[in-house]
C-alpha cells in the first residue's frame, strides 16, 4: 500500500510503498523474522533524487530505528532497500550504482586501437574504474564506447582494454578491481539504474554473495531456490531463471566456500 507521497515537504516527488505484517508475534521477535518485508521508493519527479535517508521503527519504542541510505534515484526509477529484520546491521543497505562521467564522441572507433591515443584511453578507463569498480570487462567496454563513437562492443575491444590497463588494476575472472580493493573483503551491494543496468553475469560474484548475506540476515534460513529468488529481486531481477539462477547459485556456493554461510539440510543459513 502507498503510505506516503511527501518527501522533505515537497509535493509528490516519491511514492513510498510498504509491505509489512499486520501483527508482531513473539516467534517473529525470537527468530528475527522481518516485520517489514519490502519498502519501495519510486521517483515520480523529473529530477534525480539524491542522498535520501529511509528510516523505519515500530512505535512506541518496540524496536530500534532502522536506517538505510539511498545515494540516488533517477527519474522514474525505483529503489528497494533490503527487508528489515530485528538485529539487522546498519550496513545491510543497497547503494545506488555510481556512474562515471565519460566524454562522448571525442575519438573515432579506430582510435581505440591506435597507440597514439593509448594514454588518453587509459586515463578514461581509470576514471571509470575509480568510480565503478568492481566491474566486468564487458561493462567497462560499454562505458568507454561512447568516447570512441563505438556502436557495438566486441571481444577484441575488451582485450584491448585489458592490455591498456595492464597492472594499473587487478583483473580476476573478468572482473576489474582497483588495486586498493580486496575481493575477499568486499562488502558492497549496488543497484544499478536503467542507464547502467548490468546483466546478472556481469555483477561480480562477491557483490551477489553480499546481497545473499543480507537476504539471509533478514530471513534466517532459506532453501537454495528461495535464497536465489529473493537475492535476484534485491538486485533488480524479477525472475531467477537461466543465466540469472546459474550466477546466483555460484554466488551462494562462494559464500559456503568462504565460510560465510553453510548448508543445514535443505536450507542455507549464515555460518
Amino acid at each position: 500500500m502507498v503510505v506516503n507521497k511527501v518527501l522533505d515537504g515537497r509535493g509528490d516527488p516519491v511514492d513510498i510503498e510498504i509491505e509489512a505484517s499486520r501483527e508482531l508475534s513473539v516467534a517473529m521477535v525470537e527468530n528475527s523474522v522481518a516485520l517489514v518485508a519490502r519498502i519501495s521508493l519510486t521517483n515520480v519527479s523529473n529530477a534525480v533524487l539524491s542522498n535520501l535517508i529511509v528510516e523505519a521503527a515500530l512505535l512506541p519504542d518496540f524496536s530500534s530505528k532502522w536506517t538505510a541510505h539511498v545515494s540516488a534515484i533517477p527519474p522514474g526509477g525505483t529503489f528497494e532497500p533490503m527487508p528489515i529484520a530485528r538485529g539487522a546491521s546498519p550496513g545491510d543497505t543497497v547503494e545506488a550504482y555510481r556512474i562515471a562521467p565519460v566524454p562522448e564522441g571525442r575519438f573515432s572507433p579506430e582510435d581505440v586501437h591506435d597507440d597514439r591515443h593509448r594514454t588518453e584511453l587509459k586515463r578514461v578507463l581509470l576514471g571509470i574504474v575509480d568510480i565503478e569498480a568492481p566491474l566486468s570487462l564487458t561493462v567497462l567496454a560499454r562505458r568507454v564506447a561512447p568516447c570512441f563513437a563505438i556502436q557495438r562492443t566486441t571481444g577484441r575491444l575488451e582485450e584491448r582494454l585489458r592490455a591498456v590497463l595492464g597492472r594499473a588494476v587487478t583483473i580476476t575472472n573478468e572482473i576489474i578491481w582497483r588495486v586498493d580493493q580486496d575481493p575477499n573483503a568486499y562488502t558492497g551491494v549496488r543497484l544499478a539504474p536503467a542507464e547502467a543496468r548490468r546483466e546478472a553475469q556481469e555483477i561480480p560474484l562477491e557483490e551477489v554473495a553480499n546481497a545473499a548475506v543480507r537476504v539471509l540476515r533478514a530471513n534466517i534460513a532459506l532453501s537454495q531456490d528461495e535464497l536465489t529468488k529473493l537475492t535476484a529481486k534485491s538486485l533488480g531481477f524479477p525472475r531467477a531463471s537461466g543465466t540469472v539462477a546459474d550466477h546466483l547459485s555460484a554466488a551462494v556456493a562462494l559464500l559456503v566456500k568462504r565460510g560465510r554461510a553453510k548448508r543445514d539440510g535443505d536450507k542455507v543459513v549464515l555460518a
